[in-house]
């Protein structure tokens, strides 16, 4: 398990998801370590194998709460993409995870931030939730491109960190 302090951000890689497929020629051991090249120069950024070493589906209620248990007086931060806050009162425990996290959404140029804000607002109402927007730049960035260039053996130059192009080209990640 990981001893955090004060203000890591966690990443943390999942092996299955209820609602996403993983690309199955990518091993978690890959995963990772593309993880550890990506956010090595980030001393606030740390690898957790909280989900993986889980396994199975994957809910974040679940997570939550291993991490509260962990460290009951911490406060949790989430870090969710605008599009996904559209579908969060559908995940499991909603009403749970509003209570034990605060959420910060980022909002990219295809979100409609007044459509977010009123999203808020309703979660605010409804369950008493605590969700913020994290101000970001936005970048021109698709998991779905990277692998398709990678597939292709394309530069991958300004979509991910240079070690980790080197990492999916000697280790034919995506290929």
């Amino acid at each position: 398990a990981h001893k955090m302090t004060g203000a890591d951000i966690l990443i943390m890689p999942n092996s299955k998801t209820y609602y996403k497929e993983n690309h199955e020629a990518v091993t978690d051991e890959m995963r990772c370590d593309m993880i550890r090249l990506a956010i090595s120069p980030y001393a606030y950024m740390k690898l957790s194998m909280l989900e993986l070493e889980r396994g199975g589906i994957t809910h974040t209620i679940d997570t939550i709460e291993a991490l509260k248990k962990e460290e009951p007086n911490q406060t949790i931060y989430f870090i969710i993409g605008g599009d996904s806050l559209n579908y969060l009162d559908h995940w499991v425990d909603a009403d749970k995870l509003f209570q034990k996290t605060i959420f910060l959404t980022a909002i990219r140029d295809e979100v409609d931030l007044t459509k977010t804000k009123e999203l808020i607002r309703t979660f605010k109402e409804k369950y008493g939730a605590v969700i913020e927007i994290l101000p970001t730049k936005n970048y021109d960035i698709s998991s779905t491109e990277i692998r398709e260039k990678a597939k292709c053996n394309e530069s991958l130059l300004g979509l991910v960190p240079d070690t980790v192009e080197a990492y999916i080209k000697k280790h034919k990640v995506y290929v």
